[in-house]
């Protein structure tokens, strides 16, 4: 893989404000925006790779149930230099080997400052980091879907978590204004290449989306689609009657995809114990402050 590298492109650097490190190495960063805000970015060790999870927004206008950063509602869109500083600006910034927009916020509602960091990401002038290194992950935008795809050749990850459009409502507003079926039809309308990776995150809810149904209607919804489904378990959110299902029943769900033909990993949960895990994502009272 081609290192990453000091851009020759200007980029204003601002160290993060306060660092919080996970038993399991995962290390939470706080940054404060030029209007104040705080945001969380998230440093992800794993053997020779270095994951750097990145916000796009403070807040998030979403609303996803299960995600403590939709409550927080919107509160700023971050600019171009505010999403590249939390790359340039981390002591483990010349070793990352990845970058994912799956920090704060909804990237393609933001498209304009995560389609100009992108561009400058992969540049030779800029980072030089590989397309395929760069995933962007979203609950379902649409107009910012179809841009993502026509200008990038980087993985898309998308939220899917019920494969059914009155359950997916129940989780993620966002059905009413871009229904599945049709985030869906628009990605068979691009051609996947190769560099091209297909995502669709799952979370799995106790009792609610993980029946022989759920796989049935999954398989017909993505059929033909090259793509890798990601389980992952609910985190508890409070206030949130929402938690995860035992190992057995999440076991027994991936083998049921596997035996319909998808490629299925069971991503490990990190960060946890510091709120650094998917969903977990909202600065606390007192982690916007310098250590």
């Amino acid at each position: 893989m081609n290192p990453i590298k000091e851009p020759f492109i200007p980029i204003d650097a601002s160290p993060p404000v306060n660092l919080q490190v996970s038993t399991d190495g995962t290390r939470k960063y706080i940054f404060r925006t030029a209007g104040g805000y705080s945001i969380e970015t998230v440093c992800i060790p794993e053997q020779e790779r270095y994951t750097l999870c990145i916000s796009t927004q403070a807040g998030c206008r979403m609303g996803c149930r299960f995600c403590m950063t939709g409550r927080q509602g919107f509160l700023a869109n971050l600019s171009t230099d505010e999403i590249l500083n939390q790359i340039r600006s981390v002591p483990e910034f010349l070793k990352l080997t990845n970058i994912v927009f799956m920090g704060m916020g909804e990237p393609f509602d933001n498209l304009d400052a995560v389609m100009a960091s992108i561009g400058i990401l992969t540049s030779h002038r800029g980072f030089n980091i590989p397309p395929r290194r760069i995933t962007v992950s979203t609950a379902g935008v649409l107009p910012g879907i179809r841009v993502f795809l026509e200008k990038t050749r980087c993985p898309l990850a998308v939220s899917l978590h019920s494969p059914f459009a009155d359950e997916r409502r129940s989780l993620m507003p966002i059905e009413n204004a871009y229904p599945l079926s049709e985030v869906i039809a628009v990605i068979r309308q691009t051609p996947v290449a190769s560099q091209r990776r297909l995502f669709f995150e799952y979370i799995l809810f106790k009792d609610f989306n993980h029946s022989q149904r759920h796989v049935d209607e999954l398989a017909r919804l993505l059929q033909g689609l090259r793509c890798r489904i990601n389980l992952m378990r609910m985190h508890p959110v409070p206030g949130i009657p929402l938690e995860s299902p035992d190992d057995q029943a999440l076991l027994a769900f991936r083998d049921a995809l596997l035996e319909k033909g998808f490629v299925v990993t069971v991503r490990r949960s990190r960060g946890h114990d510091i709120a650094a895990a998917c969903g977990l994502l909202a600065p606390r009272c007192g982690e916007g402050v310098s250590a």
